[in-house]
Parts: C-alpha cells; sequence; structure tokens
C-alpha cells in the first residue's frame, strides 16, 4: 500500500536489473498508481517497459482517462477479470459516447474503494449519457446500501421500463422489502416483474420467490 515508497526503491535499484524484471516489477506499480489517481505518475512507471501493448494496462488508463472508444477495444481483447473493469465493459457497452471524464472518474474512485463516492458520480452521469443511463443508475444502486438504492431501482423501473435493468431492480427491490418483513411490498415487486417481463431470464427466480412468500402468508 505504499506505492511511492515502492516506486523510490525500484527507481533506486533500476540500474542493477534486468528488462524483464523491471518489466515485472513495474507492473504492479503501475497498477497501484491507476489506482490511487494518480495517472501521470502510472504514466511515467510504464515508461521504458512494454506495459503500453498490455490490454488491462492500457484499457485501464484509457477509461480512466475518459477515453471510451480506446477503453472498449483494449479491455474487451484484455479479458480481465478485475470486478470495476468487468463493470466498465458493461457500461461501455452500452454507451455510444466515444470521450467521458466522468465516466472515467467513477470508475476511478470505484478503483480506489470508494463505493459511496462511485455511486454518487454514477448517479449524477445517469442523465448526461443517453441510453446508457439505468446501466449507470443500476451500478449506483449495486454499490448503495439498501436504502439509498431503493429510489434508484424505482427511478430505472419508471424512467427505463425497458431496459433490462427494470427486471434486475424490481427482483432486488423485492429481495430487499422481503428481507425488511415488507411481504406485501415484496408480493407486489415480484408479481410486477412476471407481468411485464415474463420472458426475462430472471422471471424463474421471481416465481420461485412469489411462491415462497406465498407460502408464508397465512390463509385468510
Amino acid at each position: 500500500g505504499r506505492v511511492a515508497d515502492a516506486q523510490r526503491a525500484l527507481d533506486a535499484e533500476r540500474a542493477r536489473l534486468d528488462d524483464g524484471t523491471r518489466a515485472a516489477l513495474a507492473r504492479p506499480l503501475v497498477g497501484a498508481w491507476l489506482r490511487a489517481g494518480d495517472l501521470a505518475r502510472a504514466k511515467v512507471a510504464m515508461d521504458g517497459t512494454d506495459l503500453a501493448d498490455d490490454d488491462e494496462i492500457a484499457g485501464a488508463l484509457a477509461l480512466y482517462e475518459g477515453d471510451l472508444v480506446t477503453a472498449r477495444k483494449r479491455l474487451v481483447r484484455a479479458a480481465t477479470q478485475r470486478p470495476e473493469l468487468v463493470d466498465a465493459l458493461g457500461i461501455l457497452a452500452r454507451t455510444r459516447l466515444d470521450q467521458s471524464l466522468g465516466i472515467g472518474q467513477a470508475f476511478q474512485l470505484l478503483a480506489k474503494r470508494d463505493s459511496a463516492g462511485a455511486a454518487a458520480r454514477f448517479t449524477r452521469l445517469a442523465d448526461s449519457v443517453g441510453t446508457a443511463a439505468p446501466a449507470l443508475l443500476a451500478q449506483a444502486a449495486r454499490l448503495s446500501s439498501a436504502t439509498a438504492a431503493m429510489p434508484l431501482w424505482a427511478r430505472i423501473v419508471q424512467d427505463h421500463a425497458k431496459s433490462p435493468e427494470a427486471p434486475e431492480s424490481l427482483l432486488a427491490w423485492a429481495r430487499v422489502l422481503r428481507d425488511r418483513g415488507d411481504t406485501a411490498g415484496a408480493m407486489a415487486r415480484l408479481e410486477q416483474l412476471l407481468i411485464g417481463y415474463s420472458d426475462s431470464a430472471l422471471a424463474p427466480q421471481a416465481r420461485r420467490e412469489l411462491e415462497r412468500l406465498k407460502g408464508t402468508v397465512p390463509p385468510r
């Protein structure tokens, strides 16, 4: 977690290291600078290495700089397993924007593990990204507490009813209400999903959840 100290240690020993060792040590340093939000230091750490050819590193750097075209191209090739970059690919697939510093900054906050800051940024950006709006709102909801997520789910269902995030929101919303003991509210959300999105891949889950809840309601 002390990236500046690590960088100084590498710089002090650089002349005694072969190219392969320098590159191997530079990779985690570049990743650490990216997560710290210092893109300039990340680029400096890449100097003299072949990390510019690394699709995950280059894709993350492009994403955080707001270059969505390059980020999309490089991250698809990288087949990355990093959760925040997998989430980024989902949003990049939905937006037609070529540039968005705001989206880059939101994912940078996520990489820094500032979930609350990232959620707030995604929510603010939703009105400016066209058809990608429900994807950003759903991302914000996933990063938020249940209480903060509920108005986001409601907004998705109301304003973006035809999006794939709408049934996802209804199911998540129903589960929160179920866990809070609001059986009637949970059942209403599940029934809304089954009626409005009967062909959704989430419909079988919703049906099972609804049957379980019906089994807990005493007969009249």
